[in-house]
């Protein structure tokens, strides 16, 4: 019998050959089971066979590396399903103002250029990837630029260049033909995709809403943008369209099923009813939208059994990117909201996470996300179940509202280790905080915000 080399999932030293894995003895769970002391192989970034450790072992080539992962819970990894990564200058800013988008975000992003951009994206991906998040769904400015720093930390992305011609920080005709031109002439790994970001549907006009709808359509791109995120955005659209925001994208052909609509703060029934006949996504952001607006009517979603993508927003109203706390939270507002839950809110949370993001992210590809299932990309965390979540009896209810993202020990991309022991693996902390710290005292000069007190040593 060949003997694989065994590293224990606590060892700090990791290596392997050829980024295969048999992970052993784990509890795997995914939106649609939990199972106990079981082993997965990975090759060639894919989950290739789900067993017992005695039945991989037969199947594991040469060159696989074996992790012990008794005691630990394995997943799929987050997606972060609507995120402004770069909005880390604004921290703490919005906290009790008001009208904070037209007010603030717009002003002062206005100053932004890619130079900065860039490393302003570093804590947002950071803390994420510490809580097990894989891939980041970007909705925002030099959209190129935070491409790039996602491929730094060697997570995946889902990229838009905010897209708007009649408000927003940089309102223009140009930006659209610019990004087409990048999506068109895509640099970056296959762990990097495009897709077309409108900004919402009060900054964004008639004619180039629809175009960049059909561009998404023709394209098999997803179409990713705010709708109805708030009581100002309804009563613009409204005043100027006669329709709710909801009715006004339906009419320029943006809803249909590779949308990503995100937030519906203020939809009606008759929005809901409409988002469900035309196989629409809504993305759902409950922290960002109880602080900053109030929370979307999840339980009509639900009722409605409209697909449901979870997401942090952005550090500017959120104040984390940490998605298992979003889980949890997510989970919390179904309880409050008494919503008709076929399962339980903690799955129903778990799946908005990573198996409903993951079927929206695959569709019209050979890749297949979300679940651990065999041909499934090999995207997962590793998280303890130490003394302090102890004992678990039921693990997906253990995993979202006991334990948390300080035991993600490990984060794997595409058969990758990109966080080991709560460390990224391809990028040094130290460089990025440099890059970092001197962007964000750029851009709040420029900007004309205060200037935070000392980084810590």
């Amino acid at each position: 019998m060949t003997i694989y080399p065994q590293i224990s999932a606590n060892d700090p030293e990791l290596s392997s050959t050829g980024n295969t894995w048999l992970i052993s003895n784990a509890t795997l769970i995914d939106a649609e089971s939990i199972r106990l002391d079981a082993s997965l192989l990975v090759e060639a970034g894919k989950i290739t066979a789900i067993a017992s450790r005695d039945d991989l072992l037969q199947k594991a080539p040469q060159n696989c590396a074996e992790i012990d992962a008794t005691g630990y819970s394995c997943a799929p990894a987050w997606n972060d399903s609507h995120c402004h990564t770069a909005m880390t200058f604004l921290r703490d800013l919005t906290h009790n103002e008001t009208n904070v988008i037209e007010s603030l975000f717009f002003p002062t992003e206005s100053n932004l250029c890619s130079e900065l951009v860039g490393p302003l994206a570093y804590p947002h991906i950071l803390q994420g990837l510490r809580s097990g998040t894989a891939c980041f769904w970007e909705h925002y400015y030099f959209a190129g630029a935070i491409a790039e720093s996602l491929e730094k930390f060697g997570v995946r992305g889902m990229i838009g260049e905010t897209i708007a011609d009649q408000g927003g920080a940089f309102p223009s005709t140009t930006i659209w033909p610019e990004w087409r031109n990048q999506v068109e002439n895509w640099k970056f790994s296959d762990r990097v995709k495009p897709l077309i970001a409108p900004h919402a549907s009060d900054t964004v006009s008639d004619n180039l809403f629809r175009e960049l709808a059909n561009y998404a359509k023709a394209n098999d791109l997803v179409l990713h943008f705010h709708l109805s995120q708030s009581k100002y955005e309804m009563e613009k659209v409204k005043q100027a369209t006669g329709k709710t925001p909801v009715e006004f994208a339906d009419s320029r052909g943006a809803l249909f099923d590779k949308t990503l609509a995100v937030h519906l703060v203020t939809a009606t029934d008759s929005d809901l009813k409409i988002l469900k006949n035309s196989g629409a996504h809504i993305g759902y952001c409950p922290k960002s939208q109880t602080l900053y607006e109030e929370l979307a009517p999840i339980h009509k979603f639900i009722a409605h059994e409209i697909p449901i993508c979870l997401g942090t927003d952005a550090t500017a109203s959120n104040d984390s990117a940490d998605m298992l706390e979003e889980i949890r939270f997510a989970a919390f507002t179904m309880l409050d909201r008494r919503a008709k839950i076929r399962t339980t809110p903690e799955k129903t949370a778990f799946a908005m996470a990573t198996k409903t993001p993951g079927a929206l992210r695959s569709k019209g590809s050979k890749d297949s996300s979300g679940l651990l299932k065999p041909g499934h990309e090999a995207d997962l965390v590793l998280l303890k179940n130490p003394l302090d979540v102890w004992p678990v009896t039921k693990a997906d209810t253990n995993l979202v509202f006991t334990n948390s993202s300080r035991n993600i020990a490990h984060t794997m991309v595409t058969g990758e280790w990109v966080l080991w022991n709560q460390e990224p693996t391809k990028v040094n902390i130290s460089d990025l905080e440099a890059e970092y710290k001197q962007a964000i005292q750029e851009i709040r000069k420029l900007a004309g915000l205060p200037q935070p007190i000392p980084l810590a040593r």
